[in-house]
């Protein structure tokens, strides 16, 4: 089971658009995928509409000890699932600080153990702080991916992400700084293009060859709870996203004219 941290340190990156059109595609393709909603505003959850009601279980429940098996439910899209994410993280992140045991930062890691054979795929969608939740979806992962919009603070947030997994190998955690994927990038601004070419020539971070441009289309699909490459297919977002986990994931099966879906 490959389990993929969508994190940045910095909020409107397009972290959970990100998330919510990654699962949808591998699910598309016919691969298990569990979306976990690791923010407190839950927008992956809203977004495939999930709504918290008595008796449901959450993330924040799977903190608290409960089997993250009764955390999991499903979307209207065959093959995907969701582990719902709401303001109830606030709390459970200041009980957990309030531990101060170190077990604390691998609860998650170890509840995703009884579920390693059930998914081919997890994707954590993470708040944009290191906060315990967060920490937990570092330690649980193998891969981090690391939304990034061009602009004079995109570095900064960087050496935070690449720390923290240098961090998490040294303690013995298989995972890695798998890439950054520029999103809402707009080819015809200077700054853009002149940001993207310092990242891959002046950096060490790894880069993905895809972006994602910007569109009012991503906006739109976000209003309408659909997955860009579902809600407009042929537009460019849509087909960025496509192709960027068709690199992420190569040979991961075709559907639609040798491309996917």
């Amino acid at each position: 089971m490959r389990t993929f941290a969508i994190v940045n340190m910095k909020g409107g990156v397009a972290k959970t658009t990100t998330a919510c059109n990654m699962a949808y595609l591998l699910a598309q393709n016919g691969k298990r995928v569990l979306l976990i909603d690791n923010d407190i505003q839950g927008n992956a959850s809203a977004f495939y509409e999930q709504r918290k009601m008595a008796g449901t279980a959450t993330v924040a429940d799977v903190f608290r000890g409960a089997s993250i098996r009764d955390a999991i439910r499903p979307t209207r899209y065959k093959n995907l699932s969701v582990v719902m994410g709401d303001m109830d993280l606030a709390t459970v992140n200041m009980e957990l600080m309030a531990r101060r045991d170190p077990r604390v930062a691998t609860i998650l890691q170890e509840a995703m153990e009884d579920i390693q054979e059930d998914y081919d795929f997890v994707i954590i969608d993470c708040a944009p702080n290191m906060t315990p939740n967060v920490i937990n979806a570092f330690l649980a992962a193998t891969d981090i991916i690391v939304p990034l919009e061009i602009d004079g603070f995109s570095i900064d947030g960087l050496r935070e992400v690449e720390s923290r997994v240098l961090e998490a190998r040294a303690a013995g955690h298989d995972v890695r700084l798998t890439g950054v994927l520029v999103t809402k990038f707009n080819s015809r601004t200077k700054m853009d293009r002149e940001g993207l070419q310092f990242l891959r020539t002046k950096t060490n971070f790894p880069v993905f060859h895809n972006v994602i441009h910007m569109s009012i289309k991503v906006k739109e699909s976000v209003f309408q709870h659909r997955p860009v490459v579902e809600y407009a297919r042929k537009c460019r977002p849509a087909q960025d996203y496509r192709a960027f986990v068709a690199e992420l994931v190569p040979n991961l099966g075709t559907e639609q004219e040798g491309a996917l879906v």
